[in-house]
């Protein structure tokens, strides 16, 4: 990222793109019975998947430089089922995505093989999808169906987290190279609100007849005041984990754009 002729150093602007995998950092426990009288226990972690995207920054010397990346997670489909009885289960299906800027400090060394380190802000938009299916045992009253397939998406709210980079740049010509980094987040998230997409009852789709499909998430509840019809609903917030770690590669991209002296 650093062309150097003579006594002339150059300021570099940059361009990086590429792709990568991410494992997990840390986790919730999630029980869930696995016969009607077992239970076990499920790690969760939103944050391991497939990773990509891109970013650009600037070079103010040959050792430091400023950048902001752009990256968009898909998350590992996480499912699970509870077993109560022969003839009486739920399950569930996950789906998270999180869109994230981060504007980082980079150090670099080096020419041709330039290692690097990075730390920076991570400021996330997560999307998270809850698809529940659960039988209803047939029992005197009104209830007239014996199947319920729900979907909940939850959005809003920004997620802060730091970020941490050890990696290297291995330039083929003076502007155009590859990158190899390991990358740690850690973050987590909890959802501004939720609104149900669908609500099926035994296959035939209710969600047009429900009044109220809103759910909004707060830091506390006071159960002395009733309930508002047509109001959304109140919840207490839920802290989902995104917390990883993983590789990435890709394209890195360099060009001049300022000489300066250097002694």
């Amino acid at each position: 990222m650093v062309l150097i002729i003579g006594k002339l150093s150059a300021q570099i602007i940059y361009a990086d793109a590429g792709a990568g995998y991410n494992f997990r950092l840390a986790a919730q426990n999630l029980v869930y019975y696995t016969t009607p009288t077992t239970k076990e226990i499920k790690k969760v972690n939103y944050g391991n998947g497939v990773d990509f995207g891109g970013g650009a920054g600037y070079m103010f010397n040959k050792y430091i430089g400023a950048e902001v990346d752009f990256s968009y997670l898909i998350s590992n489909r996480f499912s699970y089922t509870n077993r109560y009885a022969d003839d009486d289960s739920s399950s569930q299906r996950i789906d998270a995505t999180m869109f994230r800027v981060i504007p980082a400090v980079k150090f670099s060394l080096g020419n041709k093989i330039k290692p690097y380190s990075k730390i920076g802000l991570v400021l996330g938009f997560g999307k998270l999808i809850k698809t529940d299916a659960y039988t209803i045992q047939p029992g005197p009253g009104p209830i007239d169906f014996s199947r319920v397939e729900k979907t909940k998406v939850y959005t809003g709210n920004i997620s802060l987290g730091v970020m941490g980079v050890l990696g290297v740049d291995i330039m083929f010509t003076d502007n155009i190279g590859v990158y190899v980094e390991m990358k740690a987040i850690a973050q987590s998230w909890a959802p501004k609100k939720s609104v149900y997409t669908m609500i099926k009852l035994d296959g035939v789709d209710h969600i047009q007849s429900m009044n109220n499909k809103e759910t909004i998430y707060v830091d506390s509840i006071d159960n002395t005041q009733p309930y508002t019809p047509g109001e959304p609903f109140r919840e207490l917030k839920t802290w989902y984990p995104f917390s990883s770690w993983g590789f990435n590669a890709g394209v890195h991209l360099a060009f001049a754009c300022k000489s300066k002296k250097t002694e």
